[in-house]
């Protein structure tokens, strides 16, 4: 039987320090496949780890939100002229700490097909319930009345659903089918949508959604994925005691920054 394949595609923007980035890369090597990993580059870096595919970032793709979105797409364009079986979007501020993230959500995918994204969707890794309000306000407007004054964008976001559901965006993985589906609908090449305000992984949620499939559970307690919006969702030791695969973000824990964050990862889960 042959091993599973995996792309990891990460967007690094300007303001990122290169430590850091270089950091959430090397762990790329905890998952334990064979890996495309894919730079979306929209910093002024020009060296990059050896094997990285660097892809530019659009021009007129600024910021985060819908720019965000579409820079995303172009990473995960350019990962699908690889072969692998499962994508995993991941943020600078993510990191990889061990393996089994791959296998498990191949194994997912394969029990239901129409499963397209694994993530934190209604259940975070604390197992509070998630809300979709902000992102379900956000996506009406743009689709209504306060769409008018941005018309292309209005045109893209009324051709999705606009309930809100989505997976975090700091780490979410897709199926192979599904990325194929947004390309082939042109959500992945949907330039319109870098005037989004609406978050990337809210545009990404909905996206999937327009294309038939489904969002699933994979950050509830005992999941691969440890994902919060803001800061870690415990300590980092008791975050490698959970057995979770890959967490976000790094970025703060109680009075520890992102430095010391990353240190104690290194020292839990060393690379190479």
């Amino acid at each position: 039987m042959t091993p599973p394949r995996a792309a990891v595609v990460v967007p690094v923007g300007p303001s990122v320090p290169a430590e850091f980035v270089d950091d959430t890369l090397a762990s790329v090597e905890r998952l334990g496949v064979p890996t495309t990993l894919v730079v979306v580059n929209d910093s002024d870096r020009s060296r990059w780890p050896a094997s990285t595919v660097v892809v530019p970032a659009p021009v007129g793709a600024p910021g985060g939100q819908g720019g965000l979105f579409v820079k995303l797409g172009a990473g995960i364009r350019r990962a699908l002229a690889d072969d692998w079986d499962v994508l995993l979007r991941l943020d600078t501020d993510a990191l990889v700490l061990r393996s089994g993230l791959v296998s498990s959500a191949v194994s997912r995918f394969a029990a239901d097909p129409s499963l397209g994204l694994l993530g934190a969707v209604r259940v975070g890794p604390d197992g509070g319930a998630r809300s979709f309000g902000p992102a379900r306000a956000l996506l009406r407007a743009e689709a209504g009345w306060r769409g008018l004054r941005r018309p292309a964008v209005r045109r893209a976001v009324r051709a999705l659903p606009r309930d809100g559901v989505h997976g975090l965006g700091g780490a979410y993985v897709l199926s192979r089918r599904c990325a194929s589906a947004l390309d082939a609908a042109g959500w992945l090449s949907c330039a319109a949508l870098a005037g989004s305000r609406a978050g990337e992984d809210h545009l990404m949620g909905a996206a999937v959604r327009a294309c038939g499939f489904s969002l699933g559970e994979f950050s509830r307690p005992g999941d691969p994925l440890a994902v919060r919006w803001v800061g870690l969702p415990a300590s980092p030791a008791s975050v490698w005691e959970s057995g979770a695969a890959v967490t976000h973000s790094v970025r703060s824990w109680g009075s520890l920054g992102e430095a010391d964050v990353r240190a104690q990862f290194r020292a839990l889960a060393p690379v190479g």
